[in-house]
């Protein structure tokens, strides 16, 4: 709850496919803040993984994120 006098500084991010692919990690650098991960991006990287030519770094960690 926000008191007089504070704001709020957490800050929304939303994430492309981009991002992902190139930092898989990245979902777990958001720290204090909000993450949005588009329907799209999900399915874009559903399909990178069932082609094989993904990154080899991002099937686990997406993967465990997403279920």
């Amino acid at each position: 709850m926000i008191t007089h006098g504070e704001t709020d500084q957490r800050k929304l991010f939303v994430l492309d496919t981009n991002v992902c692919l190139h930092d898989a990690g990245c979902i777990r650098k958001f720290e204090e803040n909000d993450l949005a991960l588009p329907i799209t991006v999900l399915e874009e990287l559903d399909n990178i993984k069932k082609r094989r030519w993904w990154h080899p770094l991002l099937s686990t960690p997406i993967s465990k994120v997403t279920g």
